[in-house]
């Protein structure tokens, strides 16, 4: 057996086994937080164990036997569903029945630490970013959410179809238990005003206008008061309301009174009288709201 000696390093071949080396070490994978990356369903939570993210039911939340529960502020829920969160107050939820658990109670909402929390403590606990956000200024009955709905609650949508449970855009939203008007507005829903059918070339509007052009009336005549009329069906914009009551073009209006008569007394009915200024808020029936009307004159017509 002959005995040589190891060839002697050169340069060249430290740095390859460097380079071999921080190869291998680039190619070990590092543990970090596992929950950080995981987002679990609403009335779950991420626990870590062993560097493997679960979701799990809150701590101490666990079904008890005898159907009641021992976390403050929640209730044993037999027909539960997705529960609101600090994040997702107004939750699209399905309406089929999840396995019985327990819940928190009507007006809190699960924190990210799995509590039970009012809506103040929620704010309290959100970033500050987000926090600024959820103060922002929304409507009236209405509250800013993180994960908007893609189908909120609308009047006279009584049977809508299951909402997607997916996030909208961070903006304002209805509280629970009120709904969307036509107009963007969040009321009751016995505040709530089924639409009209309306005729030809109308719209209906539940902030009417108390200044709708009517024929004769081309100019640009701007509405003096900002008070809402009775919600009613009103001329589509490009239309006018002639002497019948129908929504009729300019031309068809300009096309009626092509054999003008001057209009006088005899041409009212009782209780009316004839003005030739007319004003442009004539009382109606309904309407009990004092309104500022515009000063300028109206076409001469009969009124109350």
């Amino acid at each position: 057996f002959l005995w040589r000696r190891p060839p002697r390093m050169t340069r060249a071949m430290i740095l390859t086994l460097a380079l071999s080396s921080a190869l291998v070490a680039a190619r070990t994978p590092v543990l970090l937080n596992a929950c950080a990356a995981t987002s679990c369903l609403v009335g779950t939570v991420c626990l870590e164990r062993n560097g493997v993210a679960q979701c799990v039911a809150p701590p101490n939340s666990s079904p008890p036997s005898n159907g009641k529960c021992t976390v403050r502020f929640e209730e044993w829920t037999v027909c539960a569903t997705c529960e609101p969160t600090c994040y997702n107050r107004t939750p699209a939820c399905a309406y089929n029945c999840q396995p019985a658990r327990c819940m928190c109670r009507h007006g809190f909402f699960r924190s990210k630490e799995g509590q039970c929390v009012t809506e103040n403590d929620c704010d309290a606990a959100l970033p500050r970013p987000l926090r600024s956000a959820v103060s922002q200024q929304c409507g009236s009955n209405q509250v800013f959410n993180e994960c908007s709905s893609e189908c909120p609650p609308k009047c006279g949508e009584d049977n809508a179809p299951p909402c997607p449970p997916v996030c909208g855009p961070p903006k304002c939203e209805c509280k629970a238990g009120f709904y969307l008007t036509a107009e963007g507005f969040c009321v009751t829903k016995a505040e709530c005003v089924v639409p009209q059918q309306c005729g030809k070339n109308q719209v209906f509007r539940e902030c009417s206008s108390p200044c709708a052009p009517k024929c004769g009336q081309y100019g640009v005549r701007p509405c003096m008061t900002f008070a809402c009329g009775p919600p009613q069906c009103e001329c589509e914009v490009g239309f006018y309301r002639d002497s019948h009551g129908e929504c009729v073009s300019r031309a068809e209006c300009e096309a009626q009174s092509s054999t003008p008569k001057t209009p006088g007394q005899d041409d009212c009915q009782p209780n009316e009288i004839f003005r030739e200024c007319s004003t442009m808020c004539e009382q109606k029936c309904g309407n009990q709201l004092v309104m500022v009307c515009p000063a300028s004159c109206g076409p001469p017509k009969c009124q109350c």
